[in-house]
Parts: C-alpha cells; structure tokens; sequence
C-alpha cells in the first residue's frame, strides 16, 4: 500500500511542476511583449519626434531645398552637418531646438542600404526595419538626442 502512494505522489509532483512551469513561461512571454512595446512606444514616432520631423519638412519646403535621391545627414555636438554632400546649413536655433542626430531623406521605398548602413546606430536600424514600405510619397526619417526616433511622410 506504502508503494503505491510513493508512485501517485512522484505523478503527482510531475504534473503540478510541468503546470507551473508552463504558467511561469506563458506569463513570461507576455510580460516581455507587453515591455517591448511599452518601451517602443515612448522611444518611436512620438509627438515630439513628429513635430520635430515637420519642422524640418517645412524649413526645407520654405527654402526650396530638395534632394535627389537618399541623403544622410549627421550633425556633431555643434549642431553642423558632417557627412553628405548635400548637408544643409541649418539656422543655429533650429538644429540646437530640435538637436537631431540623424536625418534622413529617402524614396517611399525603403531600401536594404538604409536598413545596413555602417554609420546608423543599431537602434536607428531596428527602427527602420519595423517602418512600412508604403507608396505615398518620400519620408524624412530622424534619430534625435534622447534615443528617440520619428518618421513622417515627405
């Protein structure tokens, strides 16, 4: 009798752990979801970021400057462009007010190159990766000092 209870107790210790064990990892799985995107969101396309982003849209429209094709542009501490050939001289007050790191002007299309780039910031790359292609016309794409990132239609 002593033999049979030690068996039904052993099953017994399995099935509650495997149960518990499945629990533990569903609510993990969740949790870590719901962090991602609670992180994303304060971080991707946020309203400062947005209207950063048309600020600078109208600046280029009202000083009828326009790119070609994708342009990259960096600023250093003093707010001056480093990289492109095309780089804009913006007003003093304007860079320092918006303190881009990165912006970038490129096609509907976003393209490998921009995903691969050597000189964006890993976190910059996965916010492009998780941009859309869509087809409603160019996109200003921008890092700005603080980590967070924003894109708007061009």
């Amino acid at each position: 009798m002593k033999k049979n209870n030690k068996g039904f107790l052993l099953v017994e210790t399995l099935v509650v752990s495997t149960f518990c064990l499945t629990v533990l990892v569903i609510l993990f799985l969740q949790f870590r979801t719901l962090i991602v995107n609670y992180n994303k969101s304060f971080k991707y396309n946020t309203v400062e970021g947005i209207y950063n982003l048309n600020t600078m849209k109208n600046y280029f429209k009202k000083n009828e400057i326009t790119f070609s094709n994708t342009t990259y542009i960096y600023y250093n501490n003093n707010g001056t462009p480093e990289y492109d050939t095309k780089c804009i001289n913006f007003c003093q007050e304007i860079v320092q007010a918006l303190e881009p790191e990165v912006i970038i002007y490129t096609g509907s299309n976003i393209d490998v190159t921009l995903k691969t780039s050597g000189r964006l910031s890993n976190e910059m790359k996965d916010f492009i990766s998780q941009l859309k292609n869509d087809n409603k016309g160019n996109r200003l794409i921008a890092e700005f000092k603080g980590g967070t990132y924003a894109s708007i239609t061009y």
